[in-house]
């Protein structure tokens, strides 16, 4: 985002960073003059972004917020931040400002904060994942699929830096669903494979309900890479998944057993379907 009455200027922002910093603390008050929250903070935003030490920018950002619908849901993790004391750090505020404005479905100017979060920087890769996980949700959102992909791809590396396992399954099956919606399927089978080793090797109960409908998934996307990948059978595997609803199986008193049944049970219901459409 270029400050108002700065559109044209061919000089680089660094050069004059004083001048940068007016402009875009102008176009955030007047913006949010104007009742444009969003927008407003997404300026604020993209002036930190050129000079993360501007205290002027990050108390205007955090009063625009305030003044903002988004203060209900913003105060309580804010006060939370005054305690730890990260109240004054710029990546943190700013990141956390965009992802109550991805919360709140205003998706393009969540782009634009979370986008500026990341050029602010920080050495943390722990938030740094949290950061590509919801722009890769808010690129997705905007129908940018591309960028999106790209952005799950980013959090996936950060997770297997990390050695989060639990961050490691939830970005494959993202990309699972989100290369099965572009039609690579076999890119899909290979993610949500993955998600499901990942799930087993946990053991994690929340983790396995995410990836049991993937077991489903997974013998339904072999079936059809091994029979055919003609358009017509694409178009029905895509059409089949989207009108999927498969629920996770809750544990009872029987334990594992049951479990295990109700795996098998999604697993063969997939494979029936798949001989049913061919």
């Amino acid at each position: 985002m270029t400050p108002l009455g700065l559109e044209g200027s061919d000089e680089e922002p660094k050069k004059e960073p004083r001048t940068y910093v007016e402009a875009y603390f102008r176009q955030g008050v007047a913006l949010q003059y104007l009742g444009r929250h969003a927008d407003a903070l997404a300026a604020f935003a993209s002036g930190l972004a050129q000079d993360p030490k501007s205290l002027q920018l990050l108390v205007g950002m955090v009063e625009a917020a305030m003044k903002s619908p988004l203060r209900e849901s913003l105060e309580p993790t804010y006060q939370q931040l005054q305690k730890m004391k990260l109240d004054k750090s710029p990546f943190v505020v700013v990141s956390v400002i965009g992802q109550e404005l991805l919360t709140a479905s205003h998706h393009t100017a969540s782009v634009v904060v979370l986008e500026a979060a990341l050029k602010i920087g920080t050495c943390s890769l722990k938030l740094r994942g949290s950061v590509f996980s919801a722009l890769s949700s808010a690129q997705w959102s905007l129908g940018n699929t591309e960028k999106s992909t790209g952005y799950m791809q980013q959090d996936l590396e950060v997770a297997k830096t990390l050695g989060d396992q639990t961050g490691e399954c939830r970005a494959h099956g993202n990309l699972g669903s989100a290369f099965f919606s572009k039609g690579n399927y076999r890119e899909a089978l290979t993610n949500h494979r993955n998600q499901l080793v990942l799930a087993m090797k946990l053991k994690d109960r929340e983790v396995w309900d995410c990836a049991v409908p993937s077991i489903s998934l997974f013998w339904l996307f072999r079936g059809y890479l091994k029979e055919e990948s003609e358009g017509h059978r694409d178009a029905a595997a895509l059409s089949l998944f989207k009108n999927m609803r498969v629920k996770s199986v809750r544990r009872t008193d029987e334990g594992d057993r049951e479990e295990r049944e109700g795996a098998s049970a999604l697993t063969a219901a997939a494979v029936q379907t798949c001989e049913v459409i061919g």
